[in-house]
């Protein structure tokens, strides 16, 4: 497999006769911009960062909710939907999604919510990133999580996503198979697998996809994450604008100084491998850390995608 898509040419895009488009989309963290500071010619679906739930099962409040009113109302205007991601890394903090999973009343009342949020703004789908479901029960009531939450969601025609590690050691063993009967669409993180060079190297996007598929997620429902942002060895990030900025020439190779990345010709690579077995499309974290104009990374994506 990995011969086959290193063989296709390594400047030519997907599209063509009989070939089919993959999908591109990426998540939007709501703290750092405005949603109309950005260009999103050519993305598919936009995913805004994030709502927090509570230990009873509630959603605190939408972060910068005039931010997703305006984002929900430029991809009506531009053909791209918008889904609202619950959860995200938190610092590490998982206990209200623990707490929650484990009570079925806790878990009726998160999909009453997320349902609720999914009306009251128009969006095209929901994306539950918890990071990570532990082996064991935590990962028995995170299907059971998933189960309510699909029923909810299901009358209102809207997709159900979930984001998962990238490997085995960073919580991908908290993922039990019959998840994937559940969802719509699975965001395979695949990135920040490590420091430095390990951060995201094509070889961890290879093992992370072969993971996923080994474990039965149709690869029709399967995203491969890629990063826009870099990691140093010790572990310290930066925006990918910000590294472009202080080295306009980082974009030809993965590394500039210290920080470790996913230049061109690797994201290109990423593409074709997608395409090479059968997934859905990519999904990058995040939007607004891309840097603008020719130096656009989420440009790059489009391109070779379809």
């Amino acid at each position: 497999m990995l011969a086959a898509a290193l063989a296709l040419p390594a400047c030519s895009a997907l599209g063509g006769p009989g070939v089919r488009a993959l999908s591109v989309g990426g998540w939007f963290a709501s703290w750092r911009t405005h949603p109309d500071s950005l260009s999103l010619e050519g993305v598919d679906d936009v995913f805004y960062a994030f709502a927090t739930p509570t230990a009873e099962g509630a959603l605190d409040s939408i972060p910068h909710p005039d931010r997703l009113r305006a984002l929900v109302a430029r991809g009506r205007a531009d053909g791209f939907g918008v889904h609202l991601s619950v959860g995200g890394w938190n610092d590490g903090d998982d206990t209200a999604f623990e707490t929650l999973a484990a009570d079925s009343a806790s878990r009726r009342e998160f999909a009453r919510s997320v349902a609720s949020v999914v009306e009251e703004y128009g969006l095209a789908g929901v994306d539950i990133d918890w990071e990570h479901p532990d082996p064991g029960p935590s990962a028995g009531n995170f299907v059971a999580l998933i189960r309510t939450v699909a029923t909810a969601l299901a009358p209102l025609g809207a997709e159900l996503g979930i984001s998962v590690a990238g490997a085995w050691a960073w919580g991908g063993d908290g993922i039990r198979p019959e998840v994937f009967d559940l969802v719509d669409r699975v965001h395979v993180m695949a990135y920040s697998g490590g420091y430095g060079p390990h951060h995201s190297s094509y070889r961890y996007a290879r093992s992370a996809i072969d993971l996923y598929l080994d474990m039965g997620a149709p690869a029709a429902k399967l995203y491969l994450g890629v990063p826009f942002f870099g990691l140093t060895p010790d572990g310290d990030s930066k925006l990918y604008r910000e590294i472009l900025s202080d080295d306009p020439a980082a974009a030809e190779g993965d590394s500039a100084g210290a920080y470790y990345f996913n230049g061109e010709a690797t994201l290109r690579r990423k593409v074709r491998l997608a395409a090479q077995e059968g997934l859905a499309g990519l999904i990058a974290w995040d939007l607004a850390a891309d840097a603008a104009g020719p130096g656009s990374l989420l440009r790059v994506l489009v391109d070779e995608a379809k």
